[in-house]
């Protein structure tokens, strides 16, 4: 861990001796660990994992303001070969959400487009994050159920 404050401590004295207020969306984290200041002006993309969900994250300018879009890959929709009940069972689900949920036929998505003030902080777009993320927490776990049973839990069983 002293190796990693030690990456971090440079820029955070050099944003206290700024006079100017800085944001979330003017860091950027080098794959070497170091933390860099970058154009605000340029879109910030990262991901995350949360409850089994691959989620994608883009920030950008819009205006005055910023605009976070995230995308959370759900599941995947069985092959009607592999289970066709389980396919009509994903699919269902889909139906289901009100619009919450996307396919394309071979997987299940969920997206979201949300309005952020500048500057960004970052208690705020954590706030964001893990509002996104609890709206999917149902979805997650019925599409879950509906997956198929490996054919050896069903001899099993």
């Amino acid at each position: 861990m002293p190796e990693r404050a030690a990456k971090v401590q440079p820029v955070l004295d050099a944003l206290e001796r700024e006079g100017e207020p800085w944001s979330l969306e003017c860091l950027h984290v080098a794959q070497d660990g170091r933390v860099l200041r970058r154009s605000p002006d340029a879109p910030l993309r990262f991901g995350f994992r949360c409850l089994g969900a691959a989620v994608a994250a883009r920030i950008e300018r819009d205006g005055e303001n910023l605009r976070l879009s995230l995308r959370a890959a759900l599941a995947s929709v069985p092959f009607t070969g592999e289970s066709a009940e389980a396919r009509r069972r994903v699919l269902a689900r889909v139906r289901a959400a009100g619009g919450l949920l996307a396919t394309d036929g071979r997987a299940v998505a969920a997206e979201a487009v949300m309005a952020l003030p500048r500057p960004l902080a970052p208690e705020l777009l954590l706030a964001h994050l893990a509002g996104f993320m609890l709206t999917l927490k149902p979805e997650i776990e019925a599409l879950a159920a509906c997956r198929p049973v490996p054919a050896g839990r069903r001899l099993a069983a």
